[in-house]
């Protein structure tokens, strides 16, 4: 994702200031460290990352109010302390459930 500049092996996470949310680099790479919601290219071209966590499913999921599935668009890049964040659109969402 160009907006927070992420490369392969990049940690992210999510905040909220209790009422959006925000996706940022928790952690850049580091050689030898393995993270909860490490990033990898989902294809050989590295255009699109990927990242597994159940906690941080579970917690968006939930915060939407869907089950099993939610297309979560996203908004403007917001920069504070030197770190990129970027709102995840929780409020009109695409329920799959």
């Amino acid at each position: 994702m160009k907006a927070l500049d992420l490369h392969p092996g990049d940690a992210i996470d999510v905040k909220t200031d209790g009422h959006e949310y925000y996706l940022y680099v928790r952690s850049p790479a580091s050689p030898g460290v393995r993270y909860e919601a490490q990033c990898f290219p989902s294809n050989k071209k590295g255009k699109h990352f990927r990242a597994y966590s159940r906690r941080l499913c579970k917690a968006i999921l939930a915060a939407c109010n869907c089950v099993e599935k939610a297309d979560l668009p996203t908004g403007e890049v917001i920069t504070e302390g030197g770190t990129k964040y970027i709102a995840i659109i929780t409020k009109l969402i695409l329920n799959h459930d």
